[in-house]
């Protein structure tokens, strides 16, 4: 039947085969791999002149490629060759392509040597896109020695190719590299287009170097390469991540003066320096710019504009946006019009809440420690037929174990298995920070005797909520059980697990896990062990960074041994990775313990030589060295500059009883005061560490 309908569509229309080829191309493009199918088997049904030529099938094989799908490129190739039609290298570059999107360079590679193996001879687009192949799976030595081959063969590169070998070093964090093939393209003759730029400006913007952006985005205009889409985008982006907002608004300003396409991902980009700022009312004014240019918001403009809602503070104003879509859409508190009666500020809206928003406002919840909230949020979620999908499951984990609540944690994974969720690496990081906190050492004993011997224990204790899995343990999910295994005083253990990962197991470790165990240590006052842990670190291939150093300045300041405390000091300074107040916090603590408060204050005048300011952590520090020597502290003048949230947290508290680096374990049960049992919500301890965390974004906790 569909091929009837496609006779009386296509018969009177197609009378030369371009025109099928054109039509196949059109339909890939739009990613239509099954109506390809069909015009294929018309086209071969019709015969003549119209049956399927060279082109026509590697038309065909290029829309699989689009689509991602190497089977069906193949099945393509091989039908061509059924039909007695030599397929050209046209066909096999889309071959190439298709494998390459999937990420399958091996076979990719074996494609590319059939082609000399049927006497037919690489083009310049073939190694181009070899070269593509290579570097989306970071084999950048086999990208840029395809580059090279070309050469030697005597093809020049296009612009395509550098442009695809900038792209995967800048994406490799290796933006050296990308400048250095930009300047070789030039040096050759070769004038970068639109692309090649792109990709430079990417590979920049990963590397957070905004001024390199902005000066090779005005070059790029200079030589004539007017901007597209994406570079501006791009450049937004930054402008976005550095808190910019002004340079942002004037660059979609400068967009929408050129009356370019714009797209709603745009208006999201910008949306995200204002969601950082905690800027509702701007974040609101992006939404009604877009609907007054006629675009639609979808899921991730009202996610973006949740977030903004959740990091000023205002709860009940991220909870309305789930109401506001429920009722149509809308913007500005609740669909309402604006003053003055502009009625796309309250756009109608196709867009319904799904589990992604539900999952940013459970997260935002369980950061805030309010899992009363999160949990009716979840429940919510069931009222509204809305399944909890595995990103749910694991943002209430999430927030159980902030609050290291076990029994909420095991429920809950018990709750996902139930639902036909497996596990995630998530969700193991989750259960093994809880184990951490509330000290379960004997099941997270058993969690690396069931990881290292491939099956559970049998011993007679009572289940785990989940089977621990090798093939779930990813980085995080292993920095998570060495930290929880050292919370817990497991040292040895974490070795074990360590040595098993590295080895055995082949699982990546990197250098979280690694500051976990030398803190381990530290917290043992075994200094030896805590320098051989950064001296295989090193040779693990992981540089140490601040937060390493500043546990190993713990571990001598807990040692009592001043000199080896400031020498780890000078090693930060010397290799220019002291960018916070942490590494002072560590050593002002230090030196209050052994209440040399004049060393303390000491330290506080270096931060201010070294243009360090000081946090509330820092004044907590200073307050419990003024309390060791029983002096009152109030906050110096020179500190009252301090944003007010400082001042104020640290003037209720200027008589600040313990260092705030110890260990709930270590306070003594004398005189009726017994052990917190770690930082819970209502506590002292556990309002200075949410006001530490209070103005950090999420992501960087």
């Amino acid at each position: 039947t569909q091929l009837e309908k496609l006779e009386s569509i296509l018969g009177p229309a197609l009378v030369h085969p371009k025109q099928a080829t054109a039509l196949i191309t059109i339909l890939g493009k739009r990613g239509a791999l099954r109506e390809v199918v069909l015009v294929l088997q018309w086209l071969t049904a019709a015969g003549g002149r119209m049956a399927p030529n060279e082109y026509t099938y590697g038309a065909a094989v290029a829309a699989a490629a689009r689509s991602a799908d190497p089977d069906a490129a193949e099945r393509f190739v091989a039908q061509a060759t059924r039909s007695g039609v030599q397929v050209g290298v046209f066909a096999f570059c889309g071959l190439i392509n298709a494998y390459g999107r999937v990420g399958d360079a091996a076979r990719a590679e074996h494609v590319f040597n059939r082609l000399s193996e049927m006497g037919l001879q690489p083009d310049a687009h073939v190694y181009t896109s070899m070269i593509d192949v290579f570097g989306k799976v970071q084999q950048l030595d086999r990208a840029m020695a395809m580059l090279l081959e070309m050469k030697r063969v005597g093809l020049e590169p296009c612009p395509q190719a550098y442009g695809s070998l900038i792209d995967s070093y800048g994406k490799a964090g290796d933006w050296q590299t990308s400048e250095r093939l930009l300047e070789q393209m030039q040096e050759e003759g070769l004038q970068p287009n639109v692309r090649v730029y792109s990709a430079m400006l990417e590979a920049y913007r990963r590397a957070d170097m905004l001024e390199a952006m902005e000066a090779l985005f005005d070059r790029m205009q200079r030589e004539g390469e007017l901007p597209d889409l994406v570079a501006f985008k791009t450049l937004l982006r930054a402008y976005c991540h550095a808190g910019k907002a002004a340079a942002a608004e004037q660059l979609v300003a400068t967009l929408e003066e050129r009356r370019m396409e714009l797209s709603t991902s745009v208006y999201n980009i910008l949306m995200e320096v204002y969601r950082a700022a905690g800027d509702v009312t701007s974040a609101e004014e992006v939404v009604r710019r877009m609907v007054r240019r006629g675009l639609q918001p979808d899921i991730i403009t009202y996610t973006g504009l949740l977030g903004t809602y959740v990091a000023a503070g205002d709860f009940e104003g991220a909870e309305s946006i789930l109401g506001r879509l429920q009722r149509g859409g809308g913007c500005g508190g609740g669909g309402e019009a604006s003053e003055g009666g502009d009625a796309a500020a309250a756009p109608s809206s196709s867009v319904a809440a799904d589990s992604i928003l539900y999952s940013k406002l459970l997260c935002a919840y369980g950061n805030a420690g309010r899992l009363a909230d999160m949990g009716r949020i979840a429940a919510r979620m069931r009222e509204e037929r809305i399944e909890l999908d595995a990103v749910n499951y694991d943002c209430l984990l999430s927030g159980y174990a902030r609050a290291g609540d076990v029994a909420a944690v095991e429920g809950v994974v018990e709750a996902m298995r139930g639902a036909g969720h497996e596990p995630t690496s998530s969700t193991l990081s989750s259960l093994f920070v809880t184990y951490g906190r509330r000290g379960c050492r004997d099941k997270l004993a058993r969690i690396v005797r069931d990881l290292t011997r491939g099956e559970p224990a049998h011993d007679g204790a009572a289940p785990l909520p989940c089977r621990v899995e090798v093939g779930r343990m990813n980085t995080v999910a292993c920095a998570s059980l060495i930290q929880a295994l050292c919370q817990c005083g497991a040292v040895e253990l974490a070795e074990e697990a360590l040595a098993w990962m590295r080895t055995e197991a082949a699982l990546a470790v990197d250098a979280y896990a690694y500051t976990s165990l030398l803190n381990g240590y530290g917290k043992r006052g075994q200094l030896a062990s805590a320098e051989s842990v950064l001296q295989r670190m090193i040779a693990a291939g992981h540089q140490p960074d601040s937060p390493t150093y500043t546990a190993l300045l713990d571990a001598y300041g807990l040692a009592e041994d001043l000199r080896g405390a400031e020498g780890v000091l000078q090693r930060m300074r010397e290799q220019g990775l002291i960018t916070n107040a942490q590494p002072y916090n560590a050593l002002i603590n230090t030196y209050a313990r052994l209440e040399l408060l004049e060393h303390a204050l000491g330290v506080l005048e270096r931060m201010d030589r070294d243009g360090i300011a000081p946090d509330l952590v820092t004044l907590k520090c200073i307050a419990y060295a003024h309390h060791q020597v029983d002096l009152p502290y109030d906050i110096p003048e020179d500190l009252r500059a301090l944003p007010d949230g400082l001042r104020a947290a640290a003037d209720l508290r200027t008589l600040y009883a313990r260092s705030p680096y110890d260990d709930d374990e270590e306070e003594e049960e004398e005189e009726g005061v017994g052990s917190s049992g770690g930082e819970q919500p209502g506590s002292l301890e556990y309002d200075y560490y949410m006001q530490d965390y209070k103005d950090v974004p999420e992501d960087d906790w």
